[in-house]
């Protein structure tokens, strides 16, 4: 998500300039001294890249443990285990506390001279229930993870200048990028599918996911407010059906559009008629479409709410690693809030949400809307270097709680009587810490990803680069990158590499190399910012309301 500033600030000093230019700031006394405006200027080169941090830090890791699925099983006697991520703590960049040390803090120019990596310890807080009775509540330090330079995490985030020279800084360091081994490393923009907005589409490699499949689709990528993310896909079948795609630990999953508005919410068939059909109600072809897919409910012998998640659950339970006492229904339950528009917490709006997905690809499937082109900027925004450091932490944190579940099943099996107690837990987690912070270090270390996931990138290395220092121009232009993805420099099509007008005032279009990246490495204006939340959509309704639009459904009053 990107805005631009006013250019008239920017035309107002280029007027300034006199005819005939002159050197004599160049000879001046202090023209090494930069002065507070100077240094601002320099801050926004990685303000993005820190900011994400920091939202990482503040607020999308409380959220993210918050909606972990605890670990849950059953222990011999028929008693239920559970253990819950219920906080994350990040420290700051310290030495050990038995070293004999001036100061603890440790700095990222020391880091640099000595070839190791500026990181700090990560404490998670666990609590551990038997038949939901606490049985313990502890912290453990599972390991070390890398901190972003100037983030709030790191120790020279809020010194001056001239402390910063102390510290064998730049004056006018700005961070935004990662010490490992020495080397300075930045996780690069990568271009993501604008978030939440359903994507009219036509692909021929669609056609091969399965029988009666064809090049249309609707696309939606969402993302929840703490910028975790899943894809939906709603194909169009050639009987006039449509299926909706989701993914879970990158496995796919089809299911009938009419069998998710069924299990999501408890309506009756004439209800879900209605909705689909409404604004539709003179095309025929379209209105047998939804009758002939709702008779198909009723061919599989599934009638209400209750018995289309049952269906649902049944089928794919195999899939899931949830306990044996979830019922068909929780199943069915469980998969829809982890992967079906997860950034509505509300099935109501879930189901409107899929309504509307429906008519868009009918309407595209027959020539009657345009379908949208993926490669329009319009249709585009970043993934930023801090949520891309989160969700995989995030998974990391989930694959440990199954690998320390999986051990524990494995020393049930073995011996015939376990008495498991708080240390001996312990020490089963202990043996799994590792899971959690090695593969994020490897990811800054090398770009090389390790996921089950995918994280929804569409690549598995390059994702983050050496911020090489050749000159500093080259260095500062890390920061400002934005990479369309390792994917498309495979591709035969030159679409892909256009420069449309709407990315006018957001990329430049100028700065992008020769050679197979030509097009696809695109550097943003100096004035255009990323924002790192999503706003308040609170009063929206209510700025439209005044501006003369009209709800929907408000009924009509005659004058």
């Amino acid at each position: 998500m990107s805005q631009t500033f006013d250019t008239r600030a920017l035309l107002d000093e280029i007027n300034k300039i006199t005819e005939a230019p002159n050197q004599k700031h160049v000879h001046s006394k202090d023209y090494h001294d930069l002065n507070s405006k100077h240094y601002e200027v320099f801050k926004k080169l990685g303000k993005a890249h820190v900011e994400s941090f920091n939202f990482m830090i503040d607020d999308a890791f409380p959220r993210g443990i918050q909606a972990l699925q605890p670990l849950e099983m059953e222990l011999p006697g028929n008693d239920r285990l559970e253990i819950k991520v219920t906080d994350a703590l990040v420290g700051m960049p310290l030495v050990h506390k038995d070293c004999n040390a001036r100061t603890n803090l440790v700095y990222p120019s020391e880091c640099r001279m000595r070839g190791t990596t500026y990181k700090s310890k990560l404490t998670l807080s666990f609590s551990v229930k038997v038949n939901k009775n606490v049985k313990g509540v502890f912290q453990e330090e599972v390991g070390e993870i890398p901190i972003m330079v100037m983030s709030k995490k790191c120790n020279i985030s809020n010194l001056t200048p001239k402390q910063l020279v102390k510290r064998y800084e730049d004056a006018a360091e700005f961070g935004g990028y990662f010490i490992l081994n020495g080397k300075e490393r930045i996780i690069r923009f990568l271009t993501a599918q604008r978030r939440n907005y359903p994507m009219a589409v036509a692909r021929k490699t669609w056609v091969q996911s399965g029988h009666l499949f064809t090049e249309y689709g609707v696309s939606i990528r969402c993302v929840g407010p703490d910028q975790i993310g899943s894809n939906l896909v709603l194909h169009y079948l050639s009987n006039g059906t449509a299926k909706l795609r989701f993914f879970y630990e990158k496995q796919p999953v089809f299911i009938p559009i009419v069998m998710v508005l069924k299990a999501l919410c408890n309506y009756t068939d004439q209800y879900i008629y209605t909705e689909l059909v409404k604004g539709k109600e003179s095309d025929s072809f379209y209105c047998s479409c939804i009758m002939d897919m709702l008779r198909y409910l009723h061919q599989e012998q599934v009638y209400t709410h209750d018995d289309v998640k049952k269906y649902i659950g049944e089928r794919l339970r195999i899939k899931t690693d949830l306990p044996e006492w979830y019922t068909d229904q929780q199943v069915a339950e469980f998969l829809f809030k982890k992967c079906v528009a997860i950034h509505l917490n509300n099935n109501n709006d879930k189901f409107n949400l899929l309504v509307h997905m429906t008519q868009k690809l009918f309407a595209a499937a027959h020539g009657e809307c345009a379908l949208e082109n993926p490669d329009n900027p319009m249709y585009h925004e970043l993934y930023m270097s801090g949520h891309i450091y989160f969700t995989l932490l995030l998974e990391r944190i989930e694959m440990f709680l199954t690998a320390v579940k999986r051990q524990l099943k494995r020393t049930i099996e073995q011996k015939a009587t376990v008495e498991l107690t708080l240390p001996a837990l312990k020490k089963v987690m202990s043996a799994k810490y590792g899971l959690i912070c090695r593969p994020v270090e490897h990811l800054i270390s090398t770009g090389n990803l390790q996921s089950k996931t995918g994280l929804g990138l569409m690549q598995t290395s390059g994702i983050s680069v050496v911020a090489e220092k050749i000159n500093y121009w080259r260095f500062i232009s890390h920061f400002r990158a934005v990479h369309r993805g390792a994917y498309f420099t495979e591709m035969k099509t030159t679409a892909c590499r256009k420069l449309y007008p709407e990315a006018w005032g957001f990329l430049c279009p100028v700065h992008t190399p020769d050679g197979t990246p030509c097009g696809l490495l695109n550097h943003m204006t100096e004035m255009c910012i990323i924002t790192n939340k999503q706003a308040s959509v609170r009063d929206l309704l209510k700025v439209l309301v005044n501006l003369g639009m009209e709800q929907i459904d408000k009924p009509i009053v005659s004058k």
